[in-house]
């Protein structure tokens, strides 16, 4: 999705697509649709870079350092699991029928006025 969201990009800044109406307006819907994924793994490779950092630190000398690296660790490590089920969702394949229009009717049924006054309020 990463691959696509960048190749997207590069399609919106192409001024042969600005000229296609069509084309650019699928373009970006398909950019609005990805870029909640993009967003969300910056920031899990932004807190995956960090902990690899203070694992490291972890295992320095200095006791002090250590310790202030055992406590981000434990501030990191919940932060990567509540992005990953954050990105769970958004990874699963959408419906292609999804951005279509749909037309619903409503209508009073049986329930006389009351019905009748529901459906004339939706």
């Amino acid at each position: 999705m990463l691959a696509r969201a960048a190749e997207v990009e590069r399609a919106l800044s192409d001024p042969a697509t600005l000229r296609d109406a069509h084309r650019f307006a699928e373009l970006g819907r398909e950019h609005r649709r990805l870029a909640p994924v993009v967003d969300i793994a910056g920031k899990l490779r932004k807190y995956e870079d960090e902990l690899a950092q203070v694992r490291e630190l972890v295992l320095v000398d200095d006791p002090e350092m250590a310790e202030e690296a055992r406590a981000e660790l434990g501030r990191l490590e919940p932060c990567i699991a509540k992005l990953e089920e954050e990105l769970k969702p958004l990874l699963t394949p959408r419906d292609p029928l999804d951005d279509r229009n749909a037309i619903v009717e409503i209508r009073a049924g049986t329930g006389g006025d009351e019905a009748a006054l529901f459906a004339a309020d939706l």
